[in-house]
């Protein structure tokens, strides 16, 4: 993997040194191996190099081959597929770097090659002779790339600063007026902003191309675009078979660490299927799987859930029972405050964050990973959507739909005895569920969150969430339009992007199977049925993975919290977090960009009646954390 930035004039203007050290000088901070770059005329590229698998350590990017220049950071699933295309046989490709490969097939190829590509990348692909350009990421969104355009001059870079430090950069308030406004831990609703307004990204699936003039972005694949948008296989056994397939040669593609390998472990279905197709592989190499999880503090009071395991260390003990060559770490943070530490990942992913429990430990756990020498780190993070997914409200919308009453009752009746539920409760709540229609109460948000009244009208901000909840609440009613909403890719950016950065700063790269463009294609085209089907929920793992999950995990009717003492962290010195909170407020009222955007007296009014957090919500601070975040992006020099 690489950090990648670089800039190209289009009219022929020489890069400058100054405009090199604005880009190259963020990187800094970052975990690097090996510098290099090329500088030819209008056309400057620098690459620090990471060494994660055992090719990285033969890359020569950035490439140049009869004008046509090359920068990339990326990582290659199927290198010998595209071997194959290229007509290389695949023992000849050991000494080959993935750069490379993939350098070689675009140039073969062009765009229509992007679609074959399987892995994690961001790439500029540049022709000085035709004087055309395309930046692609991944279809998943594993990397992150943003650019910028100023007069006929390109920048990109794997880090916004080195395009903010260019020239002038200005707050993007639609952006931040929306991230206050989803009163959830979602930070965007769209593809391609940041929270600079001359700073873009490129989305997911999307290449960007540029001319000189324009830049377009261009979105490469969409596996519910074409016609046979439906996965039709015969059988359930051969269902079965095509899932277990792609899915094990997910995991199998990215165990490529040229040292070791850790993984982000919980008792849930997702980091767990990955991690017993992982341990077994390791195993036949005689390698072990290091495991990192997220436990709460002793002494501490955690977050009281109904139905929810705050310490999963029992399970995660019984599943390396099974899988002995699991080596667990248990992580209590002793010394961690997630108020304290904030700046530690503010300054990683350069703008705010909204899950600060959970980003908190998961940087923690990249730091360890990287101490150990483990440069890969798997998760299951994208797992809800794809290997465990199961939505039995959904599964009986569907069976209305075609008149199917009698199979509902039925089902029902076996789908609430397995779980423990009450038929009658079930079905009360979905005929409620189906009279009602779910709108967002504006007035009830409004009241939560800390958006002012200006933003909210200059930036039309609730006629566009409405707009959005009205699409989500569709979704909720039909399983096309749910998967769907997938498909725009949205949560696939907002994960992405944040573990580009720790990866930059940690030199780990994160790895989910979960989210593998086969993987991803698969469910979204897959029928209702394959997730659940009467009592059988979420059956990819359930039940085509029975063999390999852990009965424990199968049948656990809890969901595992992590960072459950977040709250409590923070009120070991309560007063002095609410001194801190206000202190940033009256800086606040100087900045007359916050004082349209934040609604700083509702702030200082809630922290004057929060003398006790045990009267709070956990989400009640966590918004808190995050409002704060945005005034210190604002305060920030």
């Amino acid at each position: 993997m690489s950090a990648i930035y670089g800039a190209i004039d289009f009219n022929g203007r020489y890069i400058t040194d100054k405009e090199i050290e604005c880009l190259k000088k963020p990187f800094e901070r970052c975990k690097i191996d090996r510098y290099s770059d090329n500088h030819e005329g209008n056309v400057y590229m620098g690459c620090g190099l990471q060494y994660v698998t055992r090719e990285s350590h033969m890359e020569k990017l950035p490439y140049c081959d009869n004008e046509i220049f090359f920068d990339a950071d990326l990582i290659l699933d199927n290198r010998e597929d595209i071997a194959l295309r290229l007509g290389i046989d695949t023992d000849k490709i050991k000494d080959i770097p993935d750069a490379e490969l993939t350098f070689r097939y675009i140039k073969s190829k062009g765009v229509d090659g992007l679609n074959d590509l399987l892995g994690a990348y961001a790439f500029i692909y540049y022709d000085r002779n035709s004087n055309k350009l395309i930046m692609p990421i991944d279809a998943v969104g594993n990397r992150c790339i943003y650019y910028r355009v100023i007069g006929n001059t390109f920048y990109y870079s794997s880090l916004m600063e080195s395009l903010e430090n260019l020239e002038r950069t200005t707050k993007n308030g639609r952006w931040i007026s929306d991230f206050l406004a989803m009163d959830s831990l979602v930070m965007i609703n769209e593809l391609f902003e940041t929270p600079k307004k001359e700073i873009f990204r490129v989305g997911p699936a999307h290449y960007v191309s540029f001319d000189g003039k324009n830049a377009k972005q261009v979105r490469y694949w969409d596996c519910l675009r074409d016609n046979s948008q439906n996965l039709v296989i015969k059988t359930d056994d051969e269902y079965k078979e095509e899932f277990r397939k792609i899915f094990f040669d997910a995991v199998r593609c990215v165990l490529r660490s040229d040292n070791k390998t850790s993984i982000l472990l919980s008792g849930g279905y997702d980091s767990t299927a990955v991690a017993a197709v992982a341990s077994k592989e390791l195993a036949n190499r005689g390698e072990e799987l290091f495991s990192y999880t997220s436990v709460p503090l002793k002494g501490l009071n955690t977050q009281s859930l109904n139905n929810a395991a705050v310490d999963e260390t029992e399970a995660v003990l019984k599943t390396q029972k099974i899988y002995t060559n699991i080596n667990c770490k248990f992580m209590d943070l002793e010394d961690k405050n997630p108020w304290k530490d904030r700046k530690l990942v503010f300054d990683d992913i350069e703008f705010p964050y909204k899950s600060i429990p959970n980003t908190m430990w998961i940087r923690e756990a990249f730091v360890n990973s990287r101490d150990i020498g483990a440069k890969v780190m798997l998760m299951g993070e994208f797992g809800n959507t794809t290997i465990s997914y199961g939505n039995y409200r959904l599964y009986v919308y569907e069976l209305l739909k075609k008149g199917h009453f009698i199979k509902i009752l039925t089902q029902t009746r076996a789908f609430c005895h397995k779980n423990g539920y009450s038929t009658k409760y079930f079905l009360k709540c979905f005929i409620k569920d189906l009279i009602n229609k779910h709108t967002i109460d504006m007035d009830k948000l409004s009241k939560s969150i800390y958006l002012s009244n200006t933003a909210i009208k200059k930036y039309s901000v609730y006629e566009r969430l409405s707009s959005l909840y009205e699409k989500f609440d569709k979704a909720e009613r039909s399983y096309k339009l749910e998967r769907s909403v997938t498909n725009e890719l949205l949560a696939l950016r907002q994960i992405g992007e944040i573990n580009t950065k720790l990866s930059l700063e940690t030199g780990v790269i994160v790895r989910d199977p979960a989210k593998d463009k086969r993987v991803l294609e698969f469910c979204l085209k897959a029928p209702i049925e394959l997730f659940q089907h009467g009592f059988e929920w979420r059956r990819l793992c359930s039940i085509y993975l029975k063999d390999i999950m852990p009965e424990h995990v199968l049948n656990c009717s809890f969901k595992g919290i992590q960072s459950a003492d977040f709250k409590s962290r923070i009120a070991v010195n309560w007063d002095g977090f609410i001194n801190d909170c206000k202190e940033l407020v009256k800086k606040a009222h100087n900045n007359n960009e916050l004082i349209e955007i934040v609604d700083l007296s509702k702030i200082e009014k809630d922290l004057d009646n929060w003398d006790d957090s045990n009267k709070l919500g956990t989400f009640d601070v966590n918004r808190m954390i995050y409002t704060m975040l945005i005034i210190e992006y604002y305060l920030k020099k």
